[in-house]
């Protein structure tokens, strides 16, 4: 529903020739979560180990300001990172295209803070679904979706207007280098020093009267129990 009618009134970039064979691949990555957000702390240590390989070039796209996070530190120390966070559309599209990418990757899809307006450009000649909406995208713009067998499951294949692409274990990474800091009490988290503790560190908006009814019915069959969520969206 949201992809034919861009598909129809977005204009495309002319476009990419072949590359040629052999020589370094340029590899783009479009986020608005390139800093302390779920999908750079998710992606910042594959990058990391990804410098390594040599006919590999890195380039993000950051849709989000620079907000001086670790992550985003590192994350600009293992790739080279393009604020374009502001620009509109099409100059966002064609700071993919002055940047030759070859491969570009959406890290938003339909999850919302994306630009799927960009990928209707048609920046680079490869676009691919991956990490943050693993769905289909239902858009011409996006030719593969990287998965695995346990978030897209053969018998949902058919579904997927992309050709879908599975790693052999998991489509998603973490952050095998992420050192734990000292945890705090229980009564510096406003919670009582014993008990039972519930957690849901969702986003508000994902609950539900029917999820939220569920965890209460668990508080109230655990006595002395309480259910700890965040405190507002965000």
């Amino acid at each position: 529903l949201r992809a034919a009618p861009l598909a129809r009134a977005i204009r495309r970039l002319p476009p990419v020739p072949p590359r040629p064979a052999g020589g370094t691949v340029r590899v783009g990555f479009l986020s608005n979560g390139f800093g302390a957000h779920p999908t750079g702390l998710l992606i910042v240590a594959l990058f990391e180990a990804l410098r390594a390989v040599p006919d590999i070039d890195l380039h993000l796209f950051a849709l989000n300001p620079r907000d001086r996070s670790p992550i985003r530190h590192r994350l600009e120390s293992a790739t080279r990172v393009h604020d374009v966070a502001g620009r509109n559309h099409a100059q966002v599209a064609m700071a993919i295209r002055d940047a030759a990418i070859e491969v570009l990757f959406d890290l938003r899809g339909w999850g919302g803070g994306g630009t799927p307006e960009v990928l209707a450009m048609r920046p680079a000649r490869v676009q691919v679904n991956w990490l943050a909406y693993p769905g289909t995208s239902g858009a011409p713009w996006i030719d593969y979706v990287l998965a695995d067998e346990f978030v897209l499951p053969p018998a949902l294949e058919p579904h997927f207007s992309e050709t879908v692409v599975r790693l052999p274990r998991c489509f998603q990474p973490s952050d095998s280098t992420r050192a734990l800091p000292v945890p705090p009490s229980r009564e510096a988290c406003g919670l009582p020093a014993t008990g039972s503790v519930f957690c849901c560190f969702n986003n508000s908006y994902k609950l539900n009267p029917a999820s939220v009814a569920r965890a209460l019915a668990a508080v109230r069959a655990v006595p002395g129990s309480v259910l700890w969520l965040l405190s507002g969206p965000g």
